[in-house]
């Protein structure tokens, strides 16, 4: 009888299985693995990206801004930045280079940076208490600086779990960017209290050599509150596997908006060595990126994006442009052509692979706990063979739609399987 019995309950339990699934929950799920996000537009509205690891991109605002923004006109509808954004502009040309030295890296000072603000806590008393508030943590770092922008690359993670999808959600932007903010402004007051206006920042030795201590790694924090939070509020932010993606692949393929030429347009010029140069330069970033592999995913996809973008093999409506070259004198018409095509068949591809990827991780991550948890529940028991048999049947059955992007509640699968064997040994 008790085999009979044991193959009922299994039956039963994997015939739920099938029908009805699971909504599983672990410590760790990669939400940047979620294609969407709140700058897409779209997205399922109960989604909180709060119980998630998260991917996003905090970038320095354009130099000048539409003229509805501040005071200071600059002619064709635009007005420059604020103080604070120009001179954060400065800084990073003069620490992390301004785009003209093309072959020297800035290992010393990219990676300092990058340390800082993945270790999160050189902060004023009122902007660490703030941070700790919240049960969110920065996991991996990179850091993009070239002529035309900085890019900080940050993946965080939460143990928190709540039905307040927009609270949660609000509280990760905020403090993502006070973070960020707080670290780059505590970065400005040092080097305008020592290294601005020195020997070597007058003669420009600064901006072409990485130099030690251009980012300091024990700074006094900001403690002026007030522009920490107008800053992360000023800060361009994106969120999301798929829009970070799509955008460090615009970048890597020449077609991304440049914030420090704002207002310019942006030709796709697949055969000029100077835009072809970003993608040494994001090669670099990846090699600096610190706390994981993850943000290394990123890269190599934007990597590929670029290689496939100027290859006429791949790309065969790029040919018409390869007489020009370097010059800077793409035809508009020509290269808007060849920038659509390239959206198409190049980048989209790319960033749906890379959700893929990303989502085949987060699979395995489930279902390797999810094992452990089995095992663990199972060694208290004497098991026969049917009844080893019947588990792994079970785990198989949950396996697959784990691997499916189906989900599995894994509290109340053990607890079937607990209760299944207790009744057997009975």
């Amino acid at each position: 009888m008790r085999p009979q019995r044991l193959g009922q309950i299994s039956s039963l339990l994997i015939s739920y299985i099938f029908h009805h699934g699971y909504s599983f929950t672990s410590t760790f799920q990669a939400s940047a693995l979620n294609p969407l996000s709140k700058e897409s537009g779209a997205g399922d509205k109960n989604y909180s990206r709060a119980s998630t690891s998260s991917v996003h991109l905090i970038s320095l605002p354009p130099l000048y801004i539409p003229s509805s923004g501040v005071t200071g006109d600059v002619g064709s509808g635009l007005k420059i930045s604020s103080k604070c954004v120009r001179d954060l502009w400065r800084w990073k040309d003069k620490c992390l280079g301004d785009g003209r030295d093309y072959f020297i890296p800035r290992p010393r000072a990219i990676g300092a940076i990058n340390n800082l603000i993945l270790q999160n806590n050189n902060h004023s008393d009122e902007v660490y208490e703030l941070l700790s508030n919240w049960p969110y943590k920065i996991d991996e770092v990179a850091v993009l600086s070239n002529c035309a922008r900085l890019d900080v690359i940050l993946i965080c993670s939460s143990s928190n779990i709540s039905d307040d999808v927009e609270l949660c959600n609000e509280e990760l932007d905020r403090f993502v960017r006070t973070s960020v903010a707080s670290c780059l402004l505590s970065q400005l007051e040092n080097y305008s209290e020592s290294i601005k206006n020195t020997f070597f920042d007058t003669v420009g030795i600064n901006s072409m050599l990485d130099v030690t201590g251009m980012v300091n790694e024990c700074p006094r924090p900001c403690r002026d509150v007030s522009l920490i939070d107008k800053l992360s509020r000023d800060l361009k932010y994106v969120e999301g596997i798929a829009n970070v993606t799509r955008h460090l692949c615009e970048v890597a393929i020449g077609i991304a908006a440049r914030p420090s030429r704002p207002g310019r347009e942006v030709l796709f010029r697949p055969f000029s060595s100077r835009d072809s140069h970003i993608m040494l330069q994001m090669k670099r970033s990846k090699e600096l990126s610190v706390g994981g592999s993850r943000i290394g995913m990123l890269f190599d996809a934007s990597l590929q994006a670029g290689k496939r973008a100027r290859n006429p093999n791949i790309l065969p409506e790029v040919k018409d442009l390869k007489p020009y070259g370097n010059t800077p004198n793409y035809p508009a018409d020509l290269s808007n052509r060849a920038a659509l095509a390239v959206r198409e068949k190049v980048m989209e591809p790319i960033v749906a692979e890379t959700v893929s990827k990303f989502s085949a991780m987060k699979a395995s991550l489930k279902i390797k706990k999810l094992r452990s948890s089995i095992e663990l529940v199972i060694s208290k028991y004497t098991l026969q063979q049917h009844e080893d048999d019947t588990i792994k049947k079970i785990m198989h059955e949950a396996t697959m739609r784990l691997r499916k992007g189906d989900s599995v509640d894994e509290d109340l699968l053990l607890d079937e399987i607990r209760g299944m064997l207790e009744v057997s040994n009975l």
